[in-house]
């Protein structure tokens, strides 16, 4: 819990010196505004491929409650580079583990958005590529992706193209049959501006739990 006199930077435990980020300026003032309208608060930067998505996106998270209300917690880590089983943690999802079954399908050039049919026999859409190809940034296969945004260009990490509109939604975890509005470009923007799944539920979960 943050009062007016705390420095805004918090870690996790086991959290290594180089790997703390300082919380900005917008989510200083924020805090503080909070701080004095008589809220508490904390504040966390916390990594989506913690909680099960293939994406190492970094956000920065404050909870605030009025104060004499009980404060939620930032949920723990379900998911880690090097998992104890014997403690149930799980591993990590990777590019590769995300994406692999898409690999195979033939995905759609013209910006089209109709159905393709998966390996499983289930269907999905959107697996198009959307805009001219900027060489940014490949992915790795065994390892969780960097932030996916709606404008930086990500190559696939074994085919010669960029990943696609379903490939981008799959690293934010959204399920297959999740529907998108708008064209092609326009739902890379939903994707790319989005919270990941697998991290706002366990966020929406932590909060759920302190009040119901």
């Amino acid at each position: 819990m943050l009062t007016k006199t705390d420095d805004l930077e918090e870690r996790k435990p086991g959290q290594k010196d180089s790997d703390v980020k300082k919380i900005g300026y917008f989510e200083r003032l924020l805090s503080r505004i909070l701080l004095d309208a008589g809220y508490h608060l904390r504040a966390q930067v916390i990594r989506a491929s913690d909680y099960g998505d293939p994406q190492n996106r970094k956000r920065v998270i404050i909870l605030a409650a009025k104060e004499g209300r009980r404060l939620p917690d930032f949920p723990k880590p379900t998911h880690f580079a090097q998992p104890n089983h014997e403690k149930g943690e799980l591993a990590h999802v990777t590019v590769k583990d995300a994406l692999e079954d898409l690999a195979s399908v033939t995905p759609d050039t013209e910006g089209g958005n109709g159905p393709v049919q998966l390996p499983n026999g289930t269907f999905t859409d959107n697996h198009c590529i959307v805009g001219k190809r900027v060489e940014k940034e490949k992915l790795e296969p065994n390892a969780p992706s960097n932030t996916v945004r709606r404008t930086n260009g990500i190559d696939h990490y074994s085919q010669d193209r960029t990943i696609t509109v379903r490939e981008m939604a799959r690293l934010q975890s959204f399920p297959d049959d999740y529907q998108f509005c708008g064209s092609a470009t326009q739902k890379k923007s939903q994707i790319g501006n989005s919270v990941p799944v697998g991290l706002a539920t366990a966020l929406a979960k932590s909060i759920h739990d302190t009040y119901l």
